[in-house]
């Protein structure tokens, strides 16, 4: 894993974590810490919280998961980069259908998952 700066790939493990603790982490902390908290909560089996309450806070917290979703911007604008590289029509056509077809796939998997 790494990232792209200055067109030149980071594949410095202490840049790559610099550069995560200073973008991602945050949110990536708000998101798992909650869900983490209110799962070893229901597990531990403690009286303190009415687990109606901690159900729909848990539900709550997990669609602030979607908030990493954004990192699917990143793939349109690569999908884009890769379709400038064309030329043709035809490439074009079928880069469209098979970004149709797996969107439906994603969405299929959100809803028989969800």
């Amino acid at each position: 894993v790494g990232y792209v700066e200055k067109g030149v790939a980071i594949m410095n493990p202490r840049k790559i974590l610099v550069r995560y603790l200073t973008t991602w982490f945050l949110v990536d902390a708000c998101v798992l810490v909650p869900d983490w908290i209110f799962s070893i909560a229901a597990s531990s089996g403690t009286g303190n919280v009415d687990e109606g309450d901690s159900l729909k806070l848990l539900r709550a917290f997990r669609i602030m998961k979607t908030i990493r979703l954004l990192r699917l911007v990143k793939i349109k604008w690569l999908l884009d980069a890769i379709n400038d590289l064309f030329d043709s029509e035809v490439t074009s056509i079928l880069m469209s259908i098979v970004k149709m077809v797996l969107l439906l796939l994603v969405i299929n998997h959100f809803i028989a998952c969800g």
